[in-house]
């Protein structure tokens, strides 16, 4: 008969297994409130939760442009002057003067993405924007939206930019094949560009943070310092990432609107 300690051990091994937790988990859609009516479900869910949080903030951003006495104060109106002179120029290196009629929409569209960013990166909260979904159904609308501008504004000379000028006949149909599909996959590359940079951060985040973790648990805790000083950078890289992926979305965001106003 096996002594009472082994046997323990046995049965802690075998039958209480710890687990182990993915990194992915963070990612994972969960119902917060369930509300299933049969016909439809209207359960609330991080992801739900995150876009309310979201819409809070654009509300309370509205309110600070509004009031008078806040948009005096000079610390909001040289943060807001820096967002604003920002969007502009971006415009206009990209798109020449013809493109400041849509500055409403792309400045929109950077605080949109930055807001939503920066909503996950706070410590348990949902990060939205590393899900392909909602990622491409934004980079799809902004495609589909341009490729009806160049339709209204060429018409049928819009599917001369597959064409490029003085291609040789025998290159012509390779062409043709290779531009339209550079053209449709756009979409595609636009929105998972956002969700797979700020996935890759979070995940690192998360192995940090869990390393950390371990160390703090061990005989090894006076080297924990290293990986901690290497999470905050990491936390400040990924503050960065927030703002540049922002950034980037709404630059080719601008170029696709140029290209449809100008046919290259």
């Amino acid at each position: 008969m096996k002594p009472s300690w082994k046997r323990k051990l046995y049965h802690e091994t075998c039958y209480n297994k710890p687990m182990i937790f993915s990194p992915l988990e963070q990612f994972k859609v969960n119902k917060l409130i369930n509300l299933n009516l049969g016909f439809v479900d209207l359960s609330l869910t991080n992801g739900a939760l995150s876009l309310l949080i979201f819409l809070g903030l654009v509300f309370l951003l509205q309110f600070f442009l509004t009031e008078k006495d806040n948009f005096s104060n000079r610390s909001w109106f040289f943060l807001w002057a820096q967002v604003y002179k920002l969007v502009l120029s971006l415009i206009v290196d990209n798109a020449g003067k013809k493109g400041l009629v849509y500055f409403p929409l792309v400045l929109t569209l950077f605080l949109a993405i930055l807001l939503l960013n920066l909503i996950g990166a706070v410590p348990y909260s949902f990060t939205i924007t590393a899900h392909a979904s909602l990622t491409f159904s934004i980079s799809f609308s902004i495609w589909l939206g341009t490729v009806l501008l160049a339709l209204q504004l060429h018409g049928l000379n819009f599917f001369s930019m597959f064409l490029p000028a003085n291609t040789p006949n025998a290159l012509i149909l390779l062409l043709v094949f290779v531009e339209l599909g550079s053209y449709l996959i756009k979409p595609f590359s636009l929105g998972i560009r956002l969700a797979a940079n700020l996935t890759a951060g979070h995940l690192l985040l998360n192995l940090g943070a869990s390393f950390l973790y371990f160390l703090l648990g061990t005989k090894f805790v006076v080297i924990a310092w290293l990986p901690f000083g290497l999470l905050v950078v990491f936390t400040c890289l990924e503050l960065a990432v927030a703002f540049i992926q922002a950034y980037v979305f709404s630059l080719l965001s601008v170029m696709y609107i140029n290209e449809a106003l100008d046919l290259h």
